[in-house]
């Protein structure tokens, strides 16, 4: 979801300014490591409002695409950028977004299952 976007990259901005912090392991704790995009929630970022004169043209869809992409770049950057070596333990599936995160990191460890 949205917070968890927002979220993980502020943890990634805190985590490359603590000097005790030495390595940073990132892992599912469901049956799959994710199952990829809450398609409900992501359609609100890109949904067209209203009807009549609050309705979005498609240039300013395009736009607002353009910065809902940006964001989630954005936390994969913050992973990239992060001086700590970040570690993924993968498991099950790994589906979406999830893939771009997982190839973000420095180590990736992967098992067919829990």
């Amino acid at each position: 979801n949205t917070a968890f976007w927002r979220e993980y990259r502020e943890c990634f901005q805190a985590l490359a300014a603590d000097g005790e912090c030495r390595a940073i392991v990132v892992s599912g704790a469901g049956k799959h490591f994710s199952v990829g995009l809450d398609i409900k929630d992501a359609s609100s970022l890109t949904a067209v409002s209203g009807e009549g004169p609050n309705k979005m043209d498609a240039a300013r869809r395009a736009w607002r695409n353009r910065e809902t992409v940006l964001a989630f770049q954005d936390t994969f950057s913050a992973m990239e950028r992060c001086p700590q070596p970040v570690i993924v333990a993968v498991h099950a599936a790994t589906i979406g977004g999830a893939i771009d995160l997982m190839c973000a990191a420095d180590i990736r460890v992967c098992a067919a299952n829990t």
